[in-house]
């Protein structure tokens, strides 16, 4: 799930459930790429939580302030950063 590409996109969870694989900050093809999640409540199953797949610089923001925060795995990467150049 991709939060933001080229303009900022915005997710505020406060109840539900959502599963999903990789939660995706901002896919970082470019610098206006700013994607924020927030998690106020709720379930959020996913396998890691990533910002970029590309050199643009987007930036991303996960804002924890209540709900659960599910690994849907055994891993050492739940926040990776794959931008990097």
């Amino acid at each position: 799930m991709i939060l933001a590409q080229r303009a900022s996109g915005t997710l505020s969870m406060t109840g539900g459930l959502l599963d999903v694989n990789t939660l995706n900050l901002s896919s970082g093809t470019a610098a206006s790429g700013v994607g924020t999640f927030n998690l106020s409540g709720g379930r959020l199953v996913l396998t890691n939580i990533s910002v970029g797949s590309s050199a643009g610089n987007g930036s991303g923001t996960f804002n924890f302030n209540g709900g659960v925060l599910q690994p849907a795995t055994n891993t050492a990467a739940l926040f990776k950063q794959s931008n990097l150049v």
